[in-house]
C-alpha cells in the first residue's frame, strides 16, 4: 500500500476512511422498507442479530441497528444523489419529514437538503446541481 498524505503535509502509513454507516431504528422491517423505497438500498435483514445490512450503489454500505429508543447525536450521513428534490419527496411519501429543503451551499460547493427518517435519524442529500 502506498503512503497517504494529509492536507497539511504529514505522512501517514494509513489514512482512515468511512467503512460503514449505521442508523439506529426501532423497527427493522419498517426501516428496511423506508431505505429501500427512498434511497434504493439493497437490504439484508439478519433477525437473529436484530440487525440489517444495507448497500448502496457505491461503498461504503452500512447497517440498521434495532434499538428500543433512538439516541440522537450530531452526526448526519450525507448521500450524493442526482436530484435532491426527488429524494426529499420520496422520503416524505414514505413517512420521513423534510428538515431542510434543497438550497445552495455557496462558493460553488453544490446543493444540500436534509430529511428525517421515521425513527428520527437525519439524512443529508448532496448534489452538484
Amino acid at each position: 500500500m502506498g503512503k497517504a498524505f494529509s492536507s497539511i503535509g504529514h505522512q501517514f502509513a494509513f489514512m482512515p476512511f468511512v467503512n460503514h454507516v449505521e442508523f439506529e431504528v426501532t423497527n427493522l422491517r419498517r426501516a428496511a422498507k423506508f431505505y429501500k423505497s427512498v434511497l434504493e438500498f439493497k437490504i439484508q435483514v439478519i433477525p437473529q442479530m436484530k440487525y440489517a445490512l444495507w448497500s448502496a450503489a457505491r461503498k461504503p454500505g452500512g447497517g440498521l441497528s434495532l434499538v428500543k429508543k433512538v439516541k440522537h447525536g450530531g452526526t448526519t450521513a450525507v448521500f450524493q444523489v442526482d436530484n435532491i428534490n426527488r429524494y426529499l419527496d420520496k422520503a416524505k411519501r414514505n413517512g420521513g419529514k423534510i428538515v431542510q429543503k434543497k438550497g445552495a451551499i455557496g462558493a460553488g460547493m453544490g446543493y444540500y437538503g436534509v430529511f428525517k427518517d421515521p425513527f428520527g435519524n437525519l439524512v443529508g442529500l448532496w448534489s452538484s446541481h
